[in-house]
Parts: C-alpha cells; sequence; structure tokens
C-alpha cells in the first residue's frame, strides 16, 4: 500500500469513527445529579463467585466442606423516583446466576461438586442527600435463593437448598466526581423458610435394612444472615454507564427436625434418625458490567 493511500485510509477510518467516539467522550451534563443517575439504571454484569461452605457437626472423620470459586452474570435494575410527595425513594431489583465446580471434602474423599445457584434481591427505602456530594440510603430488603448441589457418590445427590432472607441495611454513597460514585453497603436480616429436597437412593441402598426414604424433602430452621459491600459508578456518558461491585454474604441454614426410621430383617426392633446438620456459608462476589441510566 503507497503511503498517499494508507494516509487516505486512515483519514476515512477517523471520519467514519468520529460521531462513535464523540458519543462516547461527550462529558455527561453538569446538570445532571451523579448520585440519582447512579441510581437510576438497568444493567448486565458478569460476575466471579469465591464460595466457602461447611457443615456444623462434630465427627472424628471431620465435617463437609465444600470451597470454589465459579463465573457466573446477571441483571440489576434500580430507581429513585418521587411517590406521592415523597423524593428520592429508592427501589432496586438483582438477579445473579453462577455456575461451575467447587471442591468437596467430607473428612475422608475429595470430589468435585457441581454448584449453581440462583439469588434473587429487592431493596425498598429512601436516600436522604447530606449535601451534593454524599448521600445515605437506609433500605429493607428481601430476597430468594436457591442452591443445587451435586456430589459424585454423596449419600444424598442431588441436594437443593431454597431459602428466603429478609431484613434491613444501608448504602452511602459519595460522588468524588461528577463521573464517579464510590459507594459502601451493609445489612442484617435472617434466613426463613429454608427447605433441603434431597435424592438419598444410595443411603437407602446403603443400608439394607433400614427404611429410610429414597428422597428427603424437610425445611430447615432460620437463622441471621449479614452482608457488606462496596462499589464504583462510573458515568462515561449522561446514560452509559460502567460499575464493579464486590459484596461479601454470611448466610446460616438452621438444622432440620429429627427423623426416626424403623429396621427390617435383622435390625427389626431398631431405628435409625436422620436429620440434615446446622450450616454456614460464605459468599465473596465480584461483579462488573454495564448499565444505561436514565436520570
Amino acid at each position: 500500500m503507497s503511503k498517499f493511500k494508507f494516509v487516505t485510509t486512515l483519514a476515512s477510518c477517523v471520519v467514519m469513527l468520529s460521531p462513535i467516539v464523540a458519543m462516547a467522550t461527550k462529558s455527561p451534563s453538569s446538570n445532571i445529579n451523579p448520585i440519582t443517575s447512579a441510581n437510576s439504571e438497568a444493567g448486565i454484569f458478569f460476575a466471579e463467585t469465591q464460595s466457602n461452605y461447611s457443615e456444623n457437626i462434630v465427627s472424628p472423620y471431620g465435617s463437609d466442606v465444600e470451597n470454589g470459586m465459579m463465573p457466573g452474570f446477571g441483571v440489576k435494575l434500580s430507581d429513585n423516583f418521587d411517590l406521592l410527595g415523597i423524593n428520592n425513594l429508592y427501589i432496586s431489583f438483582n438477579y445473579r446466576h453462577t455456575s461451575g465446580q467447587t471442591q468437596y471434602e467430607d473428612g475422608i474423599n475429595y470430589i468435585s461438586a457441581g454448584h449453581v445457584t440462583d439469588n434473587i434481591g429487592i431493596k425498598l427505602g429512601k436516600t436522604f442527600f447530606l449535601n451534593s456530594a454524599m448521600a445515605v440510603t437506609p433500605y429493607v430488603f428481601g430476597g430468594y435463593r436457591s442452591w443445587h448441589r451435586t456430589v459424585p457418590g454423596g449419600v444424598a445427590n442431588p441436594e437443593t437448598y431454597t431459602n428466603w432472607n429478609i431484613g434491613a441495611g444501608g448504602k452511602f454513597q459519595w460522588a468524588i466526581t461528577r463521573h464517579m460514585v464510590l459507594s459502601a453497603n451493609g445489612g442484617i436480616g435472617e434466613q426463613v423458610g429454608g427447605n433441603i429436597n434431597a435424592n438419598t437412593q444410595m443411603l437407602y441402598e446403603e443400608t439394607n435394612g433400614m427404611l429410610f426414604p429414597s428422597s428427603l424433602d424437610t425445611s430447615l430452621a432460620s437463622r441471621p444472615y449479614y452482608t457488606l459491600g462496596v462499589g464504583a459508578d462510573y458515568r462515561v456518558t449522561n446514560h452509559l454507564h460502567l460499575f464493579a461491585n464486590a459484596q461479601y454474604t454470611d448466610l446460616m441454614y438452621g438444622g432440620s427436625s429429627l427423623h426416626k426410621y424403623l429396621g427390617t430383617g435383622y435390625y427389626t426392633g431398631y431405628y435409625a434418625t436422620l436429620r440434615e446438620p446446622s450450616s454456614q456459608t460464605s459468599n465473596l462476589g465480584i461483579d462488573m458490567g454495564v448499565a444505561y441510566s436514565w436520570n
């Protein structure tokens, strides 16, 4: 290619790309509040989650433990709005899906386990501005969690844990520039309506004399729920935002009630007991995504 053709081609590319570049680099309007803009957006994101699970049991073999990093994705929607004369009411919706393999340990065996979670969260509150660059938003929250686990060779496989959570929390936001908003949030609540549904066919076959069911479906006791996170929202244009969040969540499943199963044959007159022990799960999630803001 001659030097003249190269320069001509380059100039043509610049002309073609200039509207796109201008749109992407156009400064956000100065009359848009960075915080309400960050709170009024719909976005999609990629996620990475480090999950750590352990059962609270005393055993010479140790308790069941599961750890691993899993990829995922999600969507979010939030808004600051006015209603019935009340300014800056706040609502948000978040859906997050993760799926991957974790390292499962039962005290003797180390197994690669399948791990799929779906989380839905909703918050309702009101934003109070401390000044033009700082705001706090107290809120109540509620959510739903489903966790599907597969442990090859396990006595219960697969297992699905489900629960709801309710609680209260708050968010602090600081617009360090009219482009960038930093935030910190925290909340405390309760896990309620917990349940486990497990295929116990392996246990049913191994006992050969105890009338264990081939499946177990039982409720789990309520336990505390804690969460703490930080985030950043960068307004590229009036409507285009980039964001990143890190969220730590500590949740607990209470144990189930004790179930008794009678023996047959040689075990006639005896019985065995079965219960799901209490457990603790800590998750650290990192999200990065893009959003459209209408405020």
